[in-house]
């Protein structure tokens, strides 16, 4: 394994390359290179799908779960009010500023340092797949989704099920604090949410209502019987024995009992 010292200033490095190099959606080519290049330089097999690089750490069980470590390279165009080169990285005190440092070079570096150092344990209870993809800042088919589906990349899972995912999804991502305008919103992304909570909404209405109705008009058992049936079927008999003397019964009434 890497000592953490090593790994730590790897990533800075990294980040740093993919700060220096512009990677807008659709135009992730040179920025997938680089993460190519890294992961040639750690003896890490790897492979290239379009502008998404993926890679499984060496001793992977089809037999183990897998948990999928999961990052974009794509970033957005710089905000007007950059003050910064967003080109060039810049260390501030304890913080890189830069295009893309924050969304999402910063997490992926992480999750890219985070796999290195687990590549060649043998004792790991669930497999490690790292993902850097693409189209992530507009929603993109040719990233993640891209790579979930491909053929090629169920082939190498062997049936093995990820169970678990470190992800990150953003919102308001298109600008900084001080752009106001439009363009500081996902607005593809806010109208999926928009979509899927009025479905929500609907398919929750639509089975309390199915319940409440099931309750409510459910029809009742009317269990009927006429006292010459009681009487016929012994429930009366021992009634009619305790009086001394002959007793009449009226034989035309109806027992209604409601379960």
């Amino acid at each position: 394994m890497n000592t953490n010292r090593s790994l730590t200033e790897d990533a800075l490095e990294l980040l740093r390359e993919l700060i220096s190099t512009p990677s807008f959606s659709r135009e992730e080519g040179p920025t997938a290179d680089i993460i190519s290049r890294f992961f040639e330089r750690k003896g890490i097999a790897h492979h290239r799908m379009l502008h998404n690089v993926y890679a499984f750490n060496r001793h992977f069980d089809p037999a183990k779960p897998t948990i999928l470590l999961n990052s974009h390279h794509d970033t957005v165009k710089p905000a007007p009010g950059y003050t910064l080169d967003p080109f060039t990285p810049v260390q501030i005190e304890d913080r890189l500023h830069g295009l893309g440092s924050n969304d999402a070079g910063g997490p992926l570096v992480s999750l890219i340092a985070t796999f290195v150092h687990y590549y060649e344990a043998t004792d790991l209870s669930h497999n490690l797949v790292v993902a850097a993809t693409a189209e992530e800042e507009i929603s993109g088919t040719n990233g993640i989704e891209y790579v979930l589906n491909d053929p090629q990349f169920l082939e190498q899972l062997q049936g093995s099920r990820i169970t678990g995912a470190i992800v990150g999804v953003g919102l308001v991502e298109r600008g900084c604090a001080w752009n106001t305008d439009k363009k500081s919103v996902n607005w593809l992304l806010l109208l999926k949410y928009a979509i899927s909570w009025v479905f929500t909404v609907l398919i929750a209405a639509g089975i309390s209502a199915f319940i409440f109705a099931f309750a409510i008009y459910s029809p009742a058992r009317n269990v009927t019987a006429t006292a010459e049936n009681c009487i016929a079927n012994g429930l009366l008999t021992n009634f009619a024995k305790s009086y001394t003397k002959p007793v009449e019964f009226q034989t035309n009434f109806t027992i209604i009992a409601m379960n």
